[in-house]
């Protein structure tokens, strides 16, 4: 048995099963906040301990160990449209929190009557 052509032909399957980041927009289908969250296929929300947990689990935001930033940003549909979203969370006390998400959804075809914008804000206080 040579190991060198096993080891290769392992890195060949592992290699064709990988997928990019940038997989969770295909086709514009799937919007999401935070690209830790969408990195974990959604399995985010068990954990929710970041900035973009007021989305995801607000009750997680009491297991963060500290105060946390984040900000997102996708193009979607060839540059057409544009997600973006604003993560923060502040713990204080013991086990509470409070966080606020924004996200903004931003539609442009180049023409003045088709532009539309789509935000959502939510403002989040969790405590055992």
């Amino acid at each position: 048995m040579n190991c060198p052509r096993w080891t290769a032909l392992l890195a060949l399957a592992l290699a064709m099963t990988a997928a990019p980041a940038w997989a969770a927009f295909d086709k514009g289908g799937v919007l999401g906040v935070g690209a830790r969250p969408l990195g974990m296929g959604d399995a985010f929300v068990a954990i929710a301990d970041d900035g973009s947990a007021p989305n995801w689990n607000p009750a997680g935001m009491v297991q963060a160990p500290r105060m946390d930033l984040n900000a997102f940003m996708g193009t979607l549909l060839n540059g057409k449209e544009y997600n973006m979203s604003l993560g923060f969370l502040m713990p204080f006390y013991e086990q509470t929190a409070v966080g606020l998400t924004v996200v903004s959804l931003y539609h442009n075809t180049g023409d003045a009557t088709t532009t539309a914008y789509e935000n959502n804000y939510k403002l989040s206080f969790a405590t055992p």
